[in-house]
């Protein structure tokens, strides 16, 4: 009976094996492992189901897919155990890919992710990326820091911390505190965390990973401008300044010219062909906006908008002159020294 039901099987998944359009498959890597002469790597695979039918996914093996390096498939094992998965409509699902290669010569690979119904039917899916196992990145001024903040209270700001690698490298570095990353109101640099716990910290080739960050004040924010910078734990001496800073403001509203500030709001968010650009300046300046993805890549920049003192009201679809692709991206106005970034969300 066995051989008959893998026979079953494999004209099933044969039939199965056309990936459907309305699936969306994003490949991010997560670790690469040198062990010489093999190199491991490691991945996330997310699927979206953006049609109106259940998908369904059917394979001989215990797994689903795997990353093929150079196009070329590795020495993952295949195991004879039956693999199922119903994906319904309008949800999405993560699953860890792996690859492996030996010899891979010095410089810039390709990593891609195929689904396996059999060894003889694979189909490749998905965004290709980018790696090279020879070189590692360390330095935190490799990756590209946004903060955003969430919440404003009477002494104290929540917000989160983007790092974001848009390399071709793995970026690979030990911190030595549990504690990665914090905040400094207006100039003050954080008071190390304690007693130190060494970890490493590892972000993907065009990966990205999120700190969420809650710091009180010492007193009370006075009304008017305030500062909030983020920092890294990159030693166990003074932190280090990453990113730009972003301005808020407590209390009324300040016409001061001598503050050099910018807060902004985009509303309604998510995004609608009506959505407005509000955007407070302390003095009359000129604008750059830029937007980018959760990957740290800008993909929009505009220049030479000019802002008078006070507020400031756009039409965004007019700013922006195309529409953004959808998911979330982060978008930065800077002006006078100083920056402020929001995050909007863009829905098909």
């Amino acid at each position: 009976m066995k051989p008959l039901l893998v026979l079953m099987l494999v004209l099933l998944t044969a039939a199965l094996a056309a990936v459907p359009g309305y699936l969306n498959f994003e490949l991010q890597l997560t670790n690469v492992i040198v062990y010489p002469p093999w190199v491991d790597v490691l991945g996330v695979l997310t699927i979206t189901n953006n049609g109106t039918d259940d998908w369904v996914f059917q394979s001989i093996y215990a797994h689903m897919a795997e990353i093929h390096i150079d196009g070329q498939h590795g020495s993952i094992g295949w195991y004879d155990w039956p693999f199922y998965l119903c994906l319904p409509p309008k949800e999405s699902v993560t699953i860890d890919v792996l690859g492996e290669n030996s010899n891979l010569a010095p410089g810039v690979h390709t990593a891609q992710a195929y689904l396996f119904y059999s060894p003889s039917s694979q189909e490749a899916v998905g965004n290709i990326v980018n790696f090279s196992p020879d070189q590692v990145l360390d330095e935190v001024a490799d990756l590209n820091w946004i903060l955003q903040t969430n919440e404003i209270g009477a002494d104290y700001v929540s917000a989160t911390l983007t790092a974001a690698n848009p390399s071709d490298y793995l970026w690979k570095r030990q911190f030595p505190y549990f504690t990665v990353t914090s905040l400094g109101f207006d100039g003050q640099i954080p008071q190390n965390p304690g007693d130190p716990d060494p970890h490493f910290e590892v972000i993907g080739p065009h990966n990205h990973k999120t700190f969420d960050l809650l710091h009180f004040a010492d007193a009370p924010f006075t009304n008017g401008y305030h500062s909030v910078q983020a920092y890294a734990y990159v030693s166990d001496s003074w932190p280090v300044a990453v990113g730009e800073p972003v301005v808020f403001q407590v209390g009324s509203a300040l016409e001061d010219e001598s503050a050099p500030a910018l807060t902004l709001q985009i509303s309604p968010n998510p995004l609608r062909d009506d959505s407005l650009l509000t955007l407070f300046s302390p003095q009359k300046t000129s604008l750059e906006l830029s937007v980018y993805n959760l990957r740290g890549q800008r993909i929009l920049s505009k220049t030479g908008l000019q802002a008078r003192s006070g507020r400031n009201d756009w039409p965004l679809n007019s700013i922006l002159e195309e529409r953004l692709p959808a998911g979330i991206h982060l978008l930065k106005v800077s002006g006078s020294g100083f920056s402020t970034t929001v995050k909007v969300f863009q829905v098909n």
